[in-house]
């Protein structure tokens, strides 16, 4: 009589009602904060402009300026973890390089949101006040490229959940895999923008943005849903099947 063993299907962690309510919440205020933000002071895809610029675009503006880092930087950083976080611990366990990449890219992308925060804050409250021209140019060249380094950090988050969805590793709607990929390879193009200071290809992250609110805002509101029983008999251990020969 011969055993044999059918490998068994890992399920994901598990996932609290709280986590799930947090997602949503989280989606959620990720998408408010950043149209609010976006509304509070002009914005611009134009990534190579002089101290001198800087000055004079934020002068007589700066609480606005300190507000909308707030806004863009610093409150979307927590929600996107927030995200992440529940969407790493619902990928199913057999598909591990997909959740650590999801986990790992998209902590980093909310830690360098927070690094821009701190160093919007510096500029908008501290070196307008001081009329620092060249250090001013200098910490937005820095902002500007931590933008680009963020930005692969999330078509890396993009591509890896894409994969997972298609492979039914995590339970989230089909088009949402189209959407990811539509979205990694967009803010790759402005990321690559970002990072050169060419307004050209950074003019692609006002087509990436949209693409990242709606992805962020629908996988935490997605992720609140509670897995379909088919979804749980799929994903629970099932005992080696036996066959006598």
């Amino acid at each position: 009589m011969n055993t044999v063993t059918r490998p068994a299907a890992i399920a994901p962690l598990p996932v609290d009602r709280g986590s799930r309510r947090l997602s949503v919440t989280a989606g959620i205020g990720y998408l408010l904060s950043w149209l609010v933000g976006l509304l509070v002071f002009s914005s611009s895809t134009q990534v190579r402009s002089s101290g001198a610029q800087v000055l004079h675009s934020y002068t007589g503006h700066q609480s606005a300026v300190a507000l909308q880092y707030v806004l863009t930087e610093g409150l979307p950083a927590m929600f996107l973890a927030a995200v992440v976080w529940t969407l790493a611990r619902t990928i199913a366990a057999r598909a591990a390089r997909a959740r650590q990449v999801v986990l790992a890219a998209g902590l980093a992308a909310a830690a360098v949101s927070l690094v821009q925060l701190t160093l919007g804050l510096w500029l908008s409250t501290g070196l307008v006040d001081e009329r620092a021209t060249s250090t001013a140019g200098a910490v937005f060249d820095v902002l500007t490229r931590l933008d680009g380094i963020k930005m692969l950090l999330i078509a890396m988050l993009a591509v890896a959940a894409a994969r997972a969805i298609r492979r039914r590793d995590v339970q989230l709607p089909a088009w949402l895999a189209h959407l990811a990929a539509a979205l990694a390879v967009m803010i790759t193009l402005s990321a690559i923008g970002y990072l050169a200071l060419d307004n050209t290809l950074a003019a692609a992250a006002w087509a990436s943005l949209p693409c990242l609110l709606v992805f962020i805002t629908a996988t935490g509101i997605t992720l609140h849903r509670r897995p379909t029983r088919q979804a749980l008999r799929r994903s629970e251990r099932y005992d080696p099947a036996r066959s006598s020969g």
